[in-house]
């Protein structure tokens, strides 16, 4: 019984060390982007244009549709942060969010084939 409770209390103070080092590292990330940008409207906009490439499809998709699934939706919404992310900060193209949402589609789509592909077990 005791070596439960102080298992448990390690369990705890490693979460808490945990998130207290996420929440120091996010902080300066956070920090020194502020630090960098342009103003609030192009943090603002930095923000809102990060993954909602990913979002958009993977919502469409789930709405509308039974084509996909959570893999899919997944990589979605990694494709689309990571195209985003290269192609605003890197300046590689004109219309970032369009080819974040050209390429969550595309992953999207081919993802969904191969879950599709996939034999089905029962459960």
């Amino acid at each position: 019984m005791a070596l439960v409770v102080v298992l448990s209390a390690l369990a705890v103070l490693a979460i808490g060390m945990i998130l207290f080092w996420g929440l120091v590292i996010f902080g300066i990330v956070s920090y020194l982007l502020a630090l960098h940008a342009e103003g609030v409207y192009a943090l603002i906009e930095a923000a809102a244009a990060f993954a909602s490439s990913g979002v958009l499809v993977s919502a469409s998709f789930g709405l509308f549709s039974r084509i996909g699934g959570a893999r899919s939706a997944a990589a979605a919404l990694l494709v689309g942060a990571v195209v985003w992310s290269v192609a605003e900060w890197g300046e590689l193209v004109e219309a970032p969010y369009l080819m974040s949402l050209a390429a969550a589609l595309a992953s999207y789509l081919a993802v969904a084939a191969f879950e599709s592909a996939a034999p089905e077990t029962a459960s």
